[in-house]
């Protein structure tokens, strides 16, 4: 048996499931849930609805979720559809059960025990001819193992760079038929807190890329970009270098188009890498600083005429809303000593501050959370990828 696990905005989650019988099944006429259940013992709501089943001859997810002839029966556990939705991806759990990455604290690590999940086969799966190839009854246990990421792929997880700021770890996405005949635009993401490299435990490396959507929505935009989530120890000083050196290690070694290199920090991710902006603002044609507080200084930012894009829940319970109006206000004025005008400053500095109903629309309740689906609009991609280097 297998399980395929996908990022829902801020819920890491089991989204299907693969069980391969010995020949082909033929299901009963019955409700999804009358077929299968799916239990939990560690979520405090320990089911999760069965939605669909259906049977195919290979062992992957089907598109539009009918039945072909198959050994393989595809479990689809819940996905609850907003009335509002922002996005057609946007949907809430009613329940955690599931949950691929544990949260720990307010760290991530991937889930490496299922023994806590019951999966029951609540019929007699039969053959063609009636045979019963599997009598009901609770299925082998999941193993880590054998829990994929399907919209990952592509991904090189928690490689080592040894370089003079020391060991960085990241991961990185290069896009199908990477050509280096090409020139790509590429992305720089950081991760909140919770996706730093807290320890190098097998369970925490590479968690970055799946606590939230900043790095999968750029695999999805409307053309190919090279993606760098670099996993860091902090958001400090060193921790700045470390993602300067990571992006000179990219530009020099892989065909990234030096005019459309762009960035994007998150919570801790926005400290650090605005840290960076502060010396080297030159290797970038955009930032998208979201839910996060400036450090530092503007004058490389201003001096290179970096856009800046400032991206805040009105009611963000962490840093509050005042960080993000400070850190637009700071630039704003910056640029209006140097003799810029107010169409010219709006180019370059953008304050973009959500209210509830739009976090609550895909499921968010926790306003700070919010900063993690930044990538996943639209809008906000097209704003990036229309910028370009003199």
């Amino acid at each position: 048996m297998k399980a395929n696990a996908a990022v829902h905005h801020t819920y890491p989650m089991l989204d299907s499931l693969v069980i391969e019988y010995e020949d082909e099944v033929v299901l009963p006429g019955a409700e999804p849930d009358d077929l299968y259940s799916f239990v939990d013992e560690e979520a405090e709501q320990s089911t999760r609805e069965v939605t669909g089943v259906y049977t195919n001859n290979e062992a992957r997810v089907r598109d539009d979720g009918t039945s072909v002839p198959g050994k393989y029966v595809i479990v689809q556990l819940d996905r609850v559809a907003n009335s509002q939705p922002q996005s057609s991806k946007a949907w809430a759990p009613d329940s955690t059960a599931g949950r691929a990455i544990l949260p720990t604290g307010s760290r991530y690590e991937f889930r490496k025990d299922y023994s806590a999940v019951e999966i029951r086969q609540k019929f007699d799966a039969v053959d063609a001819a009636g045979r019963v190839i599997q009598p009901a009854g609770v299925l082998p246990d999941l193993l880590r193992e054998n829990v994929q990421w399907p919209d990952f792929q592509g991904f090189s997880l928690d490689n080592v760079l040894s370089g003079e700021q020391g060991e960085i770890h990241y991961s990185y996405y290069l896009p199908p038929d990477y050509d280096p005949a090409r020139r790509y635009p590429m992305v720089v993401t950081l991760p909140g807190y919770g996706g730093l490299l807290h320890s190098l435990n097998d369970e925490t490396r590479g968690v970055n890329v799946f606590t939230d959507r900043s790095a999968l929505a750029w695999t999805q935009a409307s053309e190919d970009v090279i993606v760098v989530a670099p996993q860091l120890t902090g958001w400090d000083s060193a921790a700045a270098r470390q993602a300067i050196e990571l992006t000179e290690y990219f530009l020099d070694r892989y065909s990234v188009d030096p005019a459309r290199v762009y960035s994007m920090g998150y919570s801790a991710g926005g400290e650090t890498m605005s840290r960076a902006l502060n010396s080297r603002a030159e290797l970038f044609a955009a930032y998208v600083h979201s839910s996060s507080r400036w450090n530092g200084d503007y004058d490389d930012v201003v001096n290179n005429r970096l856009p800046v894009y400032i991206f805040m829940a009105q009611n963000d319970e962490y840093y509050g809303p005042q960080r993000a109006r400070d850190a637009y206000e700071g630039l704003s004025a910056r640029y209006a000593s140097d003799g810029l005008t107010s169409k010219e400053i709006k180019r370059l500095a953008v304050l973009d501050m959500r209210d509830d109903a739009y976090f609550n629309r895909q499921g968010i309740y926790y306003y700070h959370d919010g900063g993690m689906v930044t990538a996943d609009a639209d809008e906000i991609i097209r704003w990036v990828l229309d910028q370009r280097k003199p």
